[in-house]
């Protein structure tokens, strides 16, 4: 497992995979899906893996539910999309997406148990992750406990208050995500660094987890303002995956979760318009080994690029037998390892992470990943063919547990717009090709559009 996957659980959960699907058909697909959303109480089903279907369904105030019985498994997985992440922060108050998820596990009611007690009684466990564009909340049960957690789920989503007392609590936590991973972890410091040197003056650029200046100025007040902007039901995805019957769920679900009320839809900043240049910089953190992150700029995933981009990465950096592999480390020998970088869990870069050898120099890696354009077009049909296959099957894999699944139910909904994609990708229906793959990379796979960050390199000691 690469290291910035174990170091990024919990903070940065390891969401490994992503599916998408063709261009063409997704525009009738996202005409399929908006229609579900226009019409409440219209159940949509979405064929998935085998036998196992989706069914999504609008209540009257938005909250889009999403069912996946699986009889199969042993436990229920419930996710929470809501569509607020650091994308729709302020100057001022970077962070808050972050620092509101943590408040989001406090006790709802003075005296109450918080809400890790209360899943725990359930013989659950639950999480959290804050990401660009998101926040999603995880929790998984024994099926017969079910009814349990979405009333407990329910009460928090509509009844959280802050109050400066508890934010001060988890604002010392917050500190501490600062101490063990942004000030002294270098991957973590690589990853801060390409945002924000990729993209100055816009939102991609403050991290995540938010400004140091910020994390002291923000209140209550300001935490109670962005709960009832964004965490409102027409904002959030409701994903539940296991075993249940979802004839008796359902009204469930409308019982605990149909008097939340709706409130403004969230909105993503304008894109973030970049002007040209190469950009190169240094990491703060020393290391003893020599590490590159390089990123090259995208436009958010929808619907209509997804599979473009995603098996763009897997082509390039994904793939145990990626084409940058084939380059870097076995042709010219100039890194120990190259792989893709959190692209299922950032958003606005194509990145890869590389572990540079001592003769090797950051100009010439970079030289010769741009080449990696050159390999795409030398590649024949059927080495084409067995990517896009090899994609497909470690997706379907990995879905076979119940908690993946349902990860990535949520992720095609919450990321590109519509489940559409990921039934597809299951039936195998890409006409995706190789000229496709070809435009994506002269658009973007270039140097001006590269942003090339380098760990800073500890003083040798005699």
């Amino acid at each position: 497992m690469p290291i910035w996957r174990r170091l990024f659980c919990g903070f940065i959960p390891g969401f490994f995979l992503l599916a998408a699907a063709s261009t063409q058909p997704a525009l009738a697909a996202t005409r399929t899906a908006q229609t579900v959303r226009d019409e409440p109480n219209r159940m949509q089903e979405w064929p998935l893996l085998g036998e196992l279907k989706a069914y999504e369904e609008v209540l009257e105030n938005g909250l889009t539910v999403v069912l996946i019985p699986n009889m199969r498994a042993p436990t229920v997985s419930v996710y929470h999309w809501v569509k607020g992440g650091s994308l729709h922060e302020t100057q001022g108050i970077t962070g808050i997406a972050h620092l509101f998820e943590h408040m989001m596990f406090r006790p709802v009611r003075p005296g109450e148990p918080n809400f890790h007690d209360k899943v725990q009684k359930l013989g659950g466990e639950e999480n959290a992750s804050t990401r660009f564009e998101s926040t999603v909340y995880t929790s998984t049960v024994p099926p017969r406990f079910l009814p349990d957690l979405l009333k407990v789920e329910s009460e928090r989503f509509k009844n959280l208050r802050v109050t400066d007392d508890l934010l001060n609590v988890e604002r010392k936590a917050v500190w501490s995500e600062y101490s063990t991973k942004m000030d002294s972890n270098p991957v973590f410091d690589l990853w801060y660094q390409v945002y924000a040197l990729g993209f100055p003056k816009h939102p991609l650029g403050w991290h995540i987890i938010g400004e140091r200046a910020d994390l002291d100025k923000i209140n209550a007040r300001d935490c109670n303002d962005f709960f009832a902007r964004i965490y409102r039901p027409n904002n959030v995805g409701l994903f539940i995956s296991g075993s249940f019957d979802r004839k008796k769920i359902m009204p469930l679900v409308r019982r605990f979760y149909g008097d939340w009320r709706k409130g403004p839809v969230a909105k993503l900043p304008p894109e973030f318009k970049h002007e040209g240049g190469f950009v190169k910089g240094e990491g703060k953190l020393e290391s003893r080994i020599q590490q590159m992150l390089v990123g090259f700029r995208t436009p958010l995933l929808t619907v209509d690029n997804a599979e473009g981009f995603s098996l763009l990465n897997h082509v390039l950096f994904g793939s145990q037998f990626s084409l940058a592999r084939k380059r870097l480390v076995h042709e010219k020998k100039f890194v120990s390892d190259v792989s893709d970088f959190n692209f299922d869990y950032d958003n606005g870069m194509l990145k890869a992470f590389l572990t540079l050898l001592p003769s090797a120099t950051s100009e010439g890696v970079v030289d010769e990943l741009l080449a990696l354009r050159v390999d795409v077009a030398a590649l024949k049909e059927e080495e084409f063919a067995a990517y896009k296959r090899e994609y497909r099957i470690s997706l379907a894999e990995a879905a076979r547990r119940n908690e993946v699944l349902n990860d990535l139910a949520a992720q095609h909904w919450g990321r590109f717009g519509s489940l559409s994609t990921l039934a597809r990708t299951f039936k195998s229906e890409s006409t995706l090709t190789k000229a496709d793959l070809q435009a994506l990379i002269d658009r973007y796979f270039i140097k001006d559009n590269a942003v090339v960050i380098t760990s800073k390199q500890a003083a040798k000691q005699n």
